[in-house]
């Protein structure tokens, strides 16, 4: 069976866009796009229904002006701050499932005992190289004296104090 070209008319209707068709698209609810769309003026009617263009319909459906669009939560709307927040604990409780978020005392302790075996081997370096390397006792004093300086700086920059008892 041959198929009928469409008509220039049937093109220019490919972007116009019912209520009904722009639910099935955006997967909103008609409500939804109805309240969105209020001050957006019809590009036409087809078959008695108000159809709008998709480059005026889009930026009221999607823009600023969409209510919790934007990022901030403190501009929203109660409501929409609510939904927000609700979202927000979902999708942390989702990634936590996922083991992409864990909680911060966990990260701690991980780091924590990370860190005192980074120590452990740093404490016994001169003891290693001095024997496995026969240094002399000034060249293991250079490299106790480093290696005490890297730990102070270490101490410093995760938040201990500067103080020589660190």
């Amino acid at each position: 069976m041959a198929r009928r070209m469409p008509s220039p008319a049937q093109i220019g209707d490919a972007n116009l866009f019912s209520i009904n068709r722009l639910s099935q698209v955006t997967g909103m609810a008609r409500e939804t796009i109805t309240k969105r769309l209020n001050g957006v003026q019809p590009a036409g009617m087809k078959n008695g229904h108000p159809v709008y263009h998709f480059r005026e319909a889009g930026p009221a459906l999607y823009g600023e002006s969409a209510g919790a669009s934007s990022a901030d939560p403190e501009e929203m709307t109660p409501s929409d701050r609510d939904r927000w927040y609700a979202s927000e604990i979902k999708r942390l409780e989702y990634e936590k499932s996922l083991g992409r978020l864990i909680p911060a005392e966990e990260a701690r302790q991980a780091w924590s005992e990370a860190l005192k075996s980074m120590m452990l081997a740093l404490e016994t370096l001169t003891d290693l190289v001095e024997r496995d390397a026969g240094l002399n006792p000034e060249q293991a004093r250079v490299i106790e004296a480093t290696v005490d300086r890297v730990r102070r700086q270490l101490y410093t920059e995760l938040g201990g104090s500067d103080d020589e008892d660190g």
